[in-house]
């Protein structure tokens, strides 16, 4: 039975005010505008939304805790777009600002004067990435426990490390995407913590065209053993629909910066992501590619702050190439690990998009494989498609397994582990980018790290006094950056520079009083983070 929380769900969204406001809209609608704010009125009167405990524990691990991005909307600002005649879509606290539905130029020239506004721009509309459907496969078994699905798992080498105990436990991956059918047998065991659909403003995740978000979903959570097995089976899931399949303007970016936010407050660690932008309802307004710089589209945008807040986005480059530059936002994010596909002799599908972006940098991140990838269809059977929307979710659950293993690594360190695990890294180039990353050699390389930590070791322990010495078995405590203590319910208590007392060495002081009980303290040191536990009894 799928594990589907609905009455969590419910609690879940009634805290997270200020992300979602349930409207409906006439057919004879024709714009769709961000309207951005000054400032969030007065902040004395507002009150930060609340965080569910597993972000606040994503935060001290490895986000920034940026309280003006907690901080909602101010409604008596919305209340005056909404006098002008607009139609509320949706509410972004991180941009300070709403989208609307207008019908007439004269409401958004009306709305464009108001005191509270500093400016108005089109909504971007999501392109689909359309993924091609090969042969049907119905109930095909094999004697291999993988099934069909060994190929795309044996790439990235994810077989071994789902034998080895690495399957994404502990990590809590959303997914953005058309719909989603859990009746599927491959999702008996899938755990959904909580779900939304953004386009009908409701719970119920199934929408038309709901195979393609099946599909997705599947490569990360998928497990039925002989038939079909997922990326990353042991995460937890939050299913977000985005994108409209039914309507000629598919999905739009503020319905997915919607979902971002809601997934941030719920603690997400991963957005998978398949969805990309570019255009506009009219083709006027369409992004140039100059506007693919890493710094310039709204969804990119937002993807740079869900990187501080410690999320990594996996998106798909989308199927636009082979020409230069034919990749699209948020692809050209610098914080997004962006997702090509290549054949089963690894060579690169010839729809892949391709980089570089506006500023020059080389995209796609990686590659894997993006044609004949075996797949769940809605009507509960299988199926092999192309696309690199589903390259994109077997990266997705590839980069959860690497958070189960290092839960404070950030989405910068992560991106950067992944590139230097390609197959390419020596020469990337923007068709492979750094080509397909061997995920068990990062993960190796990780535990590596956690063995040589072992060895390290905090005394005295239990703490005592106002100070600790951390001592490392490498002489690299001058390297010693930055260090956190974090309590059990992942707030960080603490936060500064150590001291390096000599070479393998460091010293923390002037602690302040805390709490008795169990802490964990983690310290960037150069290119590694030292993560130790440590009992304070005052």
């Amino acid at each position: 039975m799928v594990q589907f929380r609905f009455q969590r769900i419910r609690k879940l969204s009634a805290l997270i005010t200020g992300v979602i406001l349930v409207t409906s809209v006439s057919a004879q609608t024709t714009q769709i505008n961000w309207v951005f704010f000054k400032n969030k009125g007065p902040i004395s009167l507002q009150k930060p939304i609340r965080l569910s405990p597993v972000a606040e524990r994503r935060l001290a691990l490895r986000g920034q805790d940026d309280s003006w991005l907690e901080i909602p909307v101010y409604e008596p600002y919305v209340d005056q777009v909404e006098l002008s005649g607009a139609t509320i879509r949706q509410r972004s606290r991180w941009f300070n600002a709403i989208s609307i539905y207008t019908e007439a130029d004269q409401e958004l020239n009306q709305i464009s004067q108001l005191e509270c506004v500093l400016k108005i721009k089109p909504v971007a509309i999501s392109s689909p990435i359309v993924s091609t459907p090969m042969t049907p496969v119905f109930g095909k078994m094999t004697n291999l426990d993988y099934g069909e699905s060994l190929t795309q798992n044996e790439m990235l080498g994810l077989n071994s490390l789902h034998s080895a105990g690495w399957t994404g436990e502990n990590v809590l991956i959303g997914v953005f995407d058309t719909g989603f059918n859990l009746n599927h047998p491959v999702f008996s065991q899938i755990d959904v913590i909580a779900g939304y659909d953004f386009v009908a403003h409701e719970a119920n995740l199934d929408g038309t065209g709901s195979g393609h978000g099946t599909a997705c979903t599947g490569l990360i959570g998928g497990y039925l053993p002989g038939e079909f097995i997922g990326a990353a089976y042991g995460a937890r899931f939050l299913l977000a629909r985005t994108e409209d399949a039914a309507s000629e303007s598919h999905a739009e970016e503020d319905n997915w910066v919607a979902a971002l936010e809601w997934a941030d407050a719920l603690g997400v660690d991963v957005i998978s992501s398949s969805l990309a932008y570019k255009e506009f309802d009219n083709s006027s307004e369409n992004y140039p590619t100059s506007a693919l710089d890493g710094n310039t589209t709204v969804i990119t945008l937002a993807t740079n702050l869900a990187a501080t807040r410690g999320i990594l986005v996996v998106n798909a480059m989308g199927n636009e190439g082979p020409g230069i530059s034919s990749l699209w936002a948020p692809a050209d994010g610098a914080h997004v690990l962006s997702v090509g596909g290549v054949d089963r002799s690894q060579h690169v599908v010839s729809s892949s998009g391709q980089g570089p972006t506006a500023d020059g940098r080389i995209k796609p991140d990686v590659v894997t494989l993006g044609t004949t990838v075996y797949l769940p269809s809605q009507s509960g059977g299988y199926y092999f498609g192309t696309g690199t929307s589903y390259a994109t979710p077997m990266i997705a659950g590839s980069a959860a397994l690497v958070l189960q293993v290092s839960p404070t690594l950030a989405p910068d360190s992560i991106i950067a582990l992944f590139r230097s695990a390609g197959n390419r890294s020596n020469a990337p180039d923007n068709a492979f980018g750094w080509g397909v990353p061997n995920v068990g050699a990062i993960i190796n390389k990780l535990t590596q790290q956690l063995e040589s930590n072992e060895q390290s070791y905090i005394w005295p322990n239990p703490v005592t006094a106002t100070s600790l010495t951390i001592v490392l078995n490498k002489n690299k405590a001058p390297l010693a950056q930055s260090y956190r203590i974090i309590n059990l319910r992942g707030q960080v208590v603490v936060e500064g520079k150590p001291e390096a007392v000599s070479v393998n060495e460091i010293r923390l002081s002037n602690l302040p009083q805390m709490a008795s009980g169990l802490y964990f303290l983690t310290m960037n040191i150069s290119t590694e983070t030292f993560t130790a536990k440590f009992i304070y009894l005052p």
